[in-house]
């Protein structure tokens, strides 16, 4: 089996759901290789109409080769500061997870 066509096919696929067919190869890759990376963890954020893969998105010039980041907080995602006191409700004990995927050369 040749998984470049396989993996050729899901990305190109990729970018027609996501709207990144005029985006250069090397950004719409990132945001592939992050929303799968992501996804792994917790699908629930990518559900319906989301901008959540848009915030974990950080590549780009002086990134120091990450492309992309995400914090969970009690096993939640985190999309701005505002989340972190309704998930902790006032408890101050968390477990926090960071997860980032960098390229490194």
């Amino acid at each position: 089996m040749n998984f470049e066509l396989v993996i050729n096919a899901r990305f190109k696929n990729f970018r027609e759901r996501h709207g990144l067919v005029s985006v250069d190869d090397s950004t719409a890759f990132e945001h592939f290789v992050n929303f799968n990376v992501l996804y792994a963890h917790n699908p629930d954020p990518f559900l319906g109409n989301s901008d959540f893969l848009e915030l974990c998105n950080v590549g780009g010039g002086n990134d120091l080769a990450i492309d992309g980041i995400a914090i969970k907080l009690n096993g939640v995602f985190i999309r701005e500061k505002t989340d972190v006191d309704e998930i902790l409700h006032g408890n101050r004990k968390a477990a926090v997870e960071v997860i980032h995927r960098s390229t490194l050369l």
